[in-house]
């Protein structure tokens, strides 16, 4: 009993130095895991000590321990305007005591994270505070971040500073060359979108996202080959993706791989469980080759098949229309024009 007694004397006398009573009392409330506790007493030095910057590096560090990041980003910004010396030598403490390098980005970085979907314009305030740190990595976390932000907002071109700025602090961070090559996808600006893709392969080869994307990138500009290479990988490390596949199986219709495309199509009409979309659309594009190769008998069966399954799926009347022309029907090509005319009024 007395042996416990001597530690936690020691404990008091390490955590005091010359800190007020109430920081001294949250810290040992922090080393114990009690943030509730550290908050009322780091709350209670604020009040008592309004102008001065530690109680609220205090407060931020036992929000920060709790994982409240937008309260721990608030408190340390209004240590920072406060005194931004008097913070600096207590963030400095608070990094040894914590054991959190760069502790101030960490706040800063986790807040405007949270503010972002909740509050863009504090979220900015933050992370830019967050942009002034050491190393390059969190820097370009930081550049990122803020360019995410501004994306949200509907300011690309401001946002595109940020991304560049993100890969000039440090080149390995794949975030944005993933960001920027997504965006010119949506943008249908392949060829800015593919040196970016290619350039986060360079970095990771695992993430599967870019090869979903470069391979759409390579479909947009018809370089079906390649398009084909990537989406294949892409099929190889996410199993039984019905989006992944169906591209797949519209690359290989494209590069004139029609018997692929009709395997790879099939594929996705026997899963189970998925968006109806997926397999409506592969119903079509079988339709399509079949019609494509003048197998028409085979494309009208494909495309009943079709719309048996799915009523909805009007592009399917529209294929139909098509097979029964060419087949001289126009009787039964007229009726799936007019159905595919009522399928478009009910969408």
């Amino acid at each position: 009993m007395r042996n416990l007694l001597i530690v936690a004397v020691l404990i008091v006398l390490l955590l005091s130095g010359c800190k007020a009573q109430e920081i001294t009392g949250g810290n040992i409330h922090i080393r114990n895991r009690e943030y509730d506790k550290a908050i009322e007493q780091f709350k209670l030095a604020t009040l008592k000590y309004p102008n001065k910057a530690e109680p609220y590096v205090s407060l931020s560090a036992a929000y920060f321990k709790k994982k409240e990041y937008k309260n721990a980003a608030d408190a340390l910004d209004k240590a920072l305007h406060a005194n931004k010396k008097e913070a600096e030598i207590s963030i400095k403490w608070y990094e040894n005591f914590l054991y959190i390098e760069e502790y101030a980005w960490s706040v800063f970085y986790n807040g405007a994270v949270i503010y972002r979907d909740e509050d863009p314009k504090r979220a900015l305030e933050i992370v830019k505070i967050s942009e002034d740190v050491e190393t390059p990595r969190n820097k370009s976390y930081s550049y990122n971040l803020h360019a995410n932000i501004l994306t949200m907002m509907d300011k690309f071109d401001e946002a595109l500073v940020y991304y560049k700025k993100a890969i000039d602090a440090d080149e390995t961070n794949i975030d944005p060359y993933i960001t920027l090559g997504r965006y010119y996808v949506i943008k249908m600006q392949p060829e800015n979108a593919i040196p970016y893709l290619e350039k986060s392969l360079e970095i990771d080869t695992t993430v599967t996202e870019v090869y979903t994307v470069l391979g759409q990138a390579y479909l947009d500009l018809e370089e079906f080959d390649k398009a084909t290479a990537v989406l294949k990988k892409s099929a190889n490390m996410l199993k039984d993706n019905p989006g992944i596949l169906y591209n797949l199986a519209i690359s290989y219709f494209k590069g004139k791989e029609h018997q692929s495309a009709i395997e790879t199509a099939l594929k996705v009409i026997g899963m189970k469980g998925i968006d109806t979309e997926f397999p409506a659309k592969s119903y079509d594009l079988i339709g399509q080759i079949y019609i494509t190769d003048e197998k028409y008998n085979e494309a009208i069966n494909i495309l009943e098949e079709a719309i048996q399954k799915n009523p909805n799926n009007c592009e399917a009347y529209h294929l139909m229309a098509i097979a029964y022309l060419k087949i001289d029907n126009k009787q039964l090509s007229s009726k799936y024009a007019d159905e595919w005319d009522k399928c478009l009024e009910i969408e």
